[in-house]
């Protein structure tokens, strides 16, 4: 359907949502033709732009789980043979176990301490404290960090145990005896059963997706980044998150 506006005797033609949505998908670049889509969707195209959203933010989320956990378990491998000198299929768990554990507690306890829950479906939210004033406001800013950081590296370790044992099958499967695959492909393997949690848990990021539903249909990749840097690149402005 679409909506004529006249302007002298000159008709001007509106296309309506749907026309402007199939426009923005072809050319999501453009501001101006993105604001006017925002101004007059439908309250089935904000559905609409809520399931696309929501799908894309959980496939963004399992390829970064799968990147990273590939990249933990093939560094584990790396600086697990390096520490124990060794090889032999029969080592595979202990070597890409004992160097992913060591890998993924330093990393996920930096993770930690920036404030940065890795896979937060799977060990809780973080939470915002409140910090009081004088010594007990300072004392307070210090012990959370430090602590984000400390249950980072457990978390962290873990991952990598289980990196550790799933290596033997990944390693198995590619018929290698490198450590450095078979740690890869341990991580993969966790990486592909935390994706099945994080498809099993995804409705409880509805309000990450609503917010990101607000800027309209995005490009794939872009559900990769942050939500500031979206708002940025096509709105040219700050998001205002609420609850």
């Amino acid at each position: 359907m679409r909506d004529e506006v006249h302007s002298g005797a000159v008709p001007v033609t509106i296309p309506a949502a749907p026309d402007l949505r199939q426009r923005l998908l072809r050319e999501p670049g453009k501001r101006e033709l993105r604001i006017k889509y925002l101004a007059t969707r439908t309250a089935a195209w904000a559905e609409a732009d809520l399931r696309f959203a929501g799908e894309r933010l959980l496939l963004a989320r399992a390829g970064r789980g799968l990147l990273g956990l590939a990249l933990v378990g093939a560094a584990g491998g790396a600086i697990g043979d390096w520490l124990f000198a060794t090889s032999g299929s029969s080592a595979w768990p202990v070597v890409v176990g004992v160097g992913s554990a060591l890998t993924a507690a330093l990393s996920f306890a930096v993770l930690g301490a920036l404030g940065c829950v890795v896979l937060p479906e799977v060990v809780g939210e973080e939470w915002e404290s409140r910090h009081g004033t004088g010594f007990a406001g300072w004392f307070s800013r210090v012990q959370e960090p430090l602590c984000d950081a400390l249950l980072g590296g457990v978390w962290g370790a873990l991952c990598g145990l289980f990196i550790g044992v799933l290596s033997w099958p990944g390693g198995r499967l590619l018929g290698t005896v490198d450590p450095i695959l078979a740690g890869a492909s341990g991580g993969v393997l966790l990486g592909a059963v935390f994706a099945v949690v994080l498809a099993m848990r995804g409705k409880r990021d509805g309000l990450n997706a609503r917010h990101w539903a607000c800027l309209g249909p995005l490009p794939v990749h872009v559900y990769w980044f942050s939500l500031r840097h979206a708002h940025r690149l096509y709105l040219h402005k700050r998001p205002r998150l609420a609850d």
